[in-house]
């Protein structure tokens, strides 16, 4: 490791002791990972670790919608419910079964990624990295 591969690892190790998320790839590939755990190996002979990048989120499409999975509002106020389809038209709806009420109801994809996550706590929507 030279001085600057040092100094850009004691960046990226103090950002990870100030809660930063980290990801790593092998020196032989370009695809990042994210630590599992948020917790490096720290291997920087095999590996090359970065800050994750921030995404932004949008909505899905329809082939993306995770039909079956179960959501929860996001502030604990309203009502939960299972994903259950995407509108006949193909449209930005999803069709959702909203639990304790046996009904059928619609919504906008902005609108669950706004308002709604899924119930292991990860977004309706997908995240995007630039």
């Amino acid at each position: 490791m030279n001085q600057n591969e040092g100094v850009n690892a004691a960046e990226v190790m103090l950002a990870w002791v100030k809660g930063a998320i980290i990801q790593y790839k092998a020196r032989t590939n370009q695809i990042w990972h994210s630590c599992q755990n948020n917790n490096p190996t720290w291997n920087w002979s095999m590996h090359e670790y970065r800050v994750a990048p921030e995404g932004k989120l949008r909505p899905w499409k329809p082939e993306e919608v995770p039909l079956g999975d179960r959501f929860v509002s996001k502030c604990g106020i309203g009502k939960a419910g299972v994903i259950i389809g995407v509108s006949p038209d193909k449209t930005s709806s999803v069709v959702v079964e909203v639990e304790s009420s046996n009904r059928l109801q619609y919504y906008s994809v902005e609108c669950l990624m706004r308002t709604k996550e899924l119930e292991d706590g990860s977004p309706c929507g997908v995240m995007v990295y630039e």
